[in-house]
């Protein structure tokens, strides 16, 4: 039987601690890691970046410290988005931010109430961030979902799967839509899996893991893949354990794909590093939350899986056309255009950022980002007065060894550039 094979990486790097959120940053090819709850149930508020060997701490400003938040990397704004959490106090949050590899900012304090324990996944062929439930204050569990275009938060339903919370979700790139399996319900537990493909949510299986809540989920290059979290016990029994297993989704069925790897936990958090082809796995609690020492028992691990005898990724995209609208610009009022980028097939998972050049050297800051699932893209880019002489320039689209060009004319005011021959 197909197997994930689990590789332990580091036992340094960020304080052990739970709580907390991973998300892959494909643009500057990083694992983001913000926040959680280390040793003593002291709330962290730093961030981490995982680069496949070592982990660098690189802010320890932006959001406040806190647990129980969601990340997720929004490829139409080119950052990983941050939502909610529970602070110091304590005090629900109901914040938005963005990381975009240098710093924090806040993106927006309107939108979903205040929670923790939501879920967040990023729908690569709509360009949205999908969120689900959550625990708000009282407590009270939420079953609303709401989605972030970027810029703002629209409530989008309030009906499908049950209230609750400590929920695992992820985006099923096979299927084209967003995956939800179990968390803590009304009386327990739940072990049913939904589908939300952008209008409604649909029920799609009840069988698979036991039911279970803090959970930790991720789609892994060619499946879904859900690992530990905590779950109630085989009848007569019916208390609760930690779990050590993986599973896979296939957009169908769940399977049961290993019992080993990592010691039981919950409360860690997974991300799939699309550069390198591995789900990485940090920290958690290895005791159930009613030990007395559950407070001392944050793990600090780091843990990588590999998917054995699934289908292969897809073939990198090459570049098809690179165009620029309008491709002239007068150099003393500068001006706008856009910039369209067209692959030979979809982005393949993680996406794929194309560098624009000029003379070899980087004519963009950050490069544009083709969402996977998608052969397009385009950006809108102002070129300021004065910035460029008059004269002719070849910029040029590069992703990986493909690279196609085209010609920026910045003329003088009145000149129009002669038809090319």
């Amino acid at each position: 039987m197909a197997r994930v094979l689990w590789t332990q990486r580091q036992d340094v790097g960020p304080s052990p601690r739970g709580g907390h959120a991973l998300a892959n940053d494909p643009l500057r090819e990083r694992v983001v890691l913000f926040g959680g709850k280390a040793a003593g149930s002291n709330l962290q508020g730093d961030t981490w970046q995982w680069d496949g060997q070592d982990w660098m701490q690189v802010a320890d400003t932006g959001p406040d410290a806190r647990a129980g938040h969601a990340l997720a990397f929004d490829s139409t704004g080119g950052r990983v988005v941050l939502f909610g959490g529970e602070a110091a106090g304590p005090t629900l949050r109901a914040d938005t931010w963005g990381w975009d590899g240098e710093g924090w900012t806040q993106l927006a304090d309107i939108g979903p109430d205040a929670r923790a324990g939501h879920a967040f996944a990023f729908d690569a062929i709509r360009g949205r961030v999908v969120l689900f439930g959550g625990e708000a204050a009282g407590p009270a569990l939420l079953a609303d979902t709401w989605e972030w275009d970027g810029a703002d938060w629209t409530q989008m339903a309030d009906t499908g799967p049950a209230a609750r919370h400590d929920h695992g979700m992820a985006f099923d790139v096979a299927s084209e839509r967003v995956v939800l399996f179990g968390g803590a319900v009304a009386g327990g537990n739940a072990n049913d899996t939904w589908a939300w493909d952008g209008s409604e949510w649909t029920q799609v299986a009840d069988m698979g893991p036991r039911p279970s809540r803090a959970v930790s989920t991720t789609f892994a290059g060619a499946a879904m893949l859900l690992f530990g979290g905590i779950s109630s016990a085989a009848a007569p029994l019916g208390a609760e354990e930690l779990s050590r297993l993986s599973w896979e989704w296939d957009g169908e069925h769940w399977t049961l794909r290993q019992d080993m790897g990592p010691a039981p936990r919950w409360g860690h958090a997974l991300a799939f590093d699309s550069q390198r082809g591995r789900a990485v796995l940090f920290g958690g609690v290895s005791v159930l939350p009613g030990d007395p020492n559950v407070a001392s028992s944050v793990l600090g691990d780091t843990w990588e899986a590999e998917l054995e005898d699934v289908a292969p990724p897809p073939a990198t995209p090459t570049l098809a056309s690179f165009t620029i609208n309008p491709n002239t610009i007068d150099a003393a009022s500068g001006g706008t255009f856009t910039v369209e980028l067209v692959l030979d097939r979809p982005a393949p998972p993680g996406g794929a950022a194309v560098d624009i050049l000029l003379a070899g050297a980087p004519f963009l800051v950050q490069p544009i980002f083709v969402a996977e699932g998608q052969a397009t893209a385009t950006a809108g880019l102002e070129l300021p007065p004065g910035s460029m002489a008059p004269g002719d320039y070849t910029l040029e689209a590069q992703l990986g060894p493909s690279m196609v060009t085209t010609v920026l004319h910045i003329v003088q005011s009145g000149v129009v550039p002669p038809p090319p021959p």
